[in-house]
């Protein structure tokens, strides 16, 4: 929070005023939390382009980047919780007359403060290796950590990574004693997942048990482990195949989940011969 409003100082975000009469204000929170819903699909896209086009990556950050917005509003907020100014270009504040602070952006300058990463090489846990040959993306970093929090870097490595004779039910086995350990693991694999698309189908099964979780649903996910242990560094390839045709795939079996009698489907994506989805 120190640094966020440090942040938000050194922009000069705002001025310290009286509220005005007539006018309202917006009140704020902290929240804690940390980057989702990254859409893998733009990502890969991008680098598909990259690799047929024979662009080279790199990577930058904008610190503070929501800072930079055009705001044609006048804007009154309160201040942030933890950090009312007691005494500030002689005003007050007390519970029963806050002080509020706005931002009017007039001026068309526009100050970035950026840092320059070079070439593309990690991105959200996404290993990126660019060549003549094309990008590949991988996650062996973070296959790896994952192996070593479960314990399961000197594991027997496995070349599949589900049984097909295999069929998972509900309440099928004695119920976790950690569901949330259970939980915690498929979300990391279904992250895995974009560059290592074997798994994908299998960590689909699995991720249908988040609820309660038993241990022949443990079982599964072990040998998901297993067979990452196998290729650590497994990834995609993207390269310049001499076009830039979407094809798309997609399949389903008749009524194979045993509960429901429901069918299960699946579907791909390539552009220029490069998986995108």
């Amino acid at each position: 929070m120190v640094d966020e409003m440090a942040a938000l100082h050194s922009n000069d975000t705002w001025d310290l005023v009286v509220l005005p009469s007539g006018k309202s204000t917006v009140g704020c929170r902290w929240v804690y939390t940390v980057k989702v819903g990254l859409m893998i699909a733009y990502v890969r896209l991008l680098l598909s382009m990259a690799a047929m086009r024979f662009w080279p990556l790199y990577q930058l950050d904008i610190e503070n980047v929501f800072l930079h917005g055009d705001l044609a509003e006048e804007v009154y907020m309160e201040q942030p919780p933890g950090f009312v100014a007691q005494k500030e270009s002689g005003l007050v504040c007390s519970t029963a007359d806050h002080s509020i602070f706005y931002h009017h952006n007039s001026s068309g300058q526009c100050i970035y403060l950026t840092k320059d990463l070079g070439k593309l090489k990690y991105f959200l846990g996404i290993e990126i290796a660019q060549s003549s040959f094309g990008v590949v993306l991988s996650q062996r970093k973070y296959a790896l950590d994952i192996l070593e929090e479960t314990g399961m870097l000197d594991c027997k490595p496995i070349d599949t990574p589900m049984d097909p004779n295999v069929k998972l039910i509900p309440g099928q086995g004695e119920p976790l004693g950690e569901p949330g350990r259970y939980r915690r693991l498929v979300g990391k694999l279904n992250y895995l997942t974009i560059t290592y698309p074997d798994i994908s189908f299998p960590v689909s099964v699995v991720s249908q048990f988040l609820q309660s979780p038993c241990d022949s649903h443990w079982d599964v996910v072990i040998r998901i482990l297993r067979c990452i242990k196998s290729t650590p560094g497994q990834g995609v390839l993207y390269e310049n195949r001499g076009h830039t045709q979407v094809v798309g795939y997609t399949d389903a079996d008749w009524a194979g989940l045993p509960t429901d009698r429901r069918s299960t489907s699946w579907y791909c994506v390539f552009i220029g011969g490069n998986l995108i989805s």
